[in-house]
C-alpha cells in the first residue's frame, strides 16, 4: 500500500515570548507614564501615572500581572480595593479552594444571599450572609447606581465580599472589595491606610539595581608640620 502523504500543520505556539513586567524602578515609571497615555487605559487610571505605578505593585503582591492589576484593583474613596470577581479569581489559584456556593435562601426583606468556601485542611467553611432587611438598615436598598439596576447581584458581592475578606484575608492582603468599599463614604482611617502606607518605598526597594553607596567617613583635617 503506498504511504499517504499528510500536510504539516503548523500550530501557534502561544508562549509568551516578553513581558511588560518592569523590572526596574525607571522601567517602571515608564510603563506607568505610557499606561496613563493609551487609549487601553481604565478610565480612573487615565493621566495618573503615579496611581497606576501603586496599582501595578499592589497587584504583584498578590500575584496580578501589570495589566490584570489595573483591570482588576482600583483606589475606591482613598482605600484600595479590588473587584469581587477578582478577589474570587484570586482564592481559586491558590489551590486551596475545596467547596465554593453562593446561592439565595427566601423572599421579600427575607431575601438573602449567601456565599461558602472552605479551605483545604480547615474542619470548618466561612459562611456569610448579606438580606435585603440587612441592605435596608444600612439605606443601601434603592439607592441609585447598581443598588437600584442590579440589586440581587450587589447582595452577592457584599455576601462574598465578607466571606472572602473573613476566609482568605491572607490572599487579599489587605485589599477591600470594590463593590462594598463604594458604599462606604467615611474619611480614610489610620489603620486602613497601612494597607498602602510605605508603598513607594517598598516598589524603590523592590527595583533598585544597585544600593546607594554610604557617604564617605569624613576625614579629619591633616595637621600642619613646621
Amino acid at each position: 500500500m503506498e504511504a499517504v502523504s499528510v500536510p504539516t500543520v503548523m500550530i501557534p505556539n502561544p508562549k509568551r515570548t516578553y513581558s511588560l513586567a518592569p523590572t526596574t524602578f525607571d522601567e517602571a515609571v515608564r510603563f506607568a507614564e505610557l499606561v496613563a497615555n493609551s487609549s487601553f487605559c481604565p478610565r480612573e487610571y487615565r493621566g495618573k501615572a503615579g496611581d497606576i505605578l501603586v496599582a501595578v505593585e499592589m497587584g504583584a503582591e498578590v500575584g496580578f500581572r501589570p495589566m490584570q492589576a489595573l483591570q482588576s484593583i482600583s483606589v475606591i474613596n482613598g482605600r484600595p480595593a479590588i473587584y469581587g470577581d477578582g478577589a474570587l479569581a484570586l482564592v481559586r489559584a491558590t489551590g486551596e479552594l475545596e467547596d465554593f456556593d453562593e446561592h439565595f435562601e427566601g423572599e421579600g426583606d427575607n431575601l438573602t444571599a449567601l456565599c461558602l468556601t472552605r479551605r483545604r485542611g480547615e474542619p470548618n467553611p466561612v459562611v456569610r450572609r448579606f438580606s435585603v432587611a440587612m441592605s435596608k438598615r444600612a439605606k443601601l436598598w434603592g439607592k441609585t447606581g447598581p443598588w437600584q439596576d442590579y440589586p440581587q447581584r450587589m447582595l452577592q458581592m457584599r455576601a462574598r465580599s465578607w466571606t472572602l475578606r473573613d476566609g482568605w484575608a491572607d490572599v487579599l492582603r489587605g485589599l477591600h472589595i470594590r463593590e462594598e468599599i463604594e458604599d462606604i463614604t467615611e474619611p480614610l482611617q489610620p489603620g486602613v491606610a497601612a494597607a498602602t502606607a510605605g508603598v513607594h518605598e517598598r516598589l524603590r526597594e523592590k527595583y533598585s539595581e544597585v544600593p546607594e553607596a554610604p557617604p564617605p567617613d569624613e576625614q579629619p583635617p591633616e595637621s600642619e608640620t613646621e
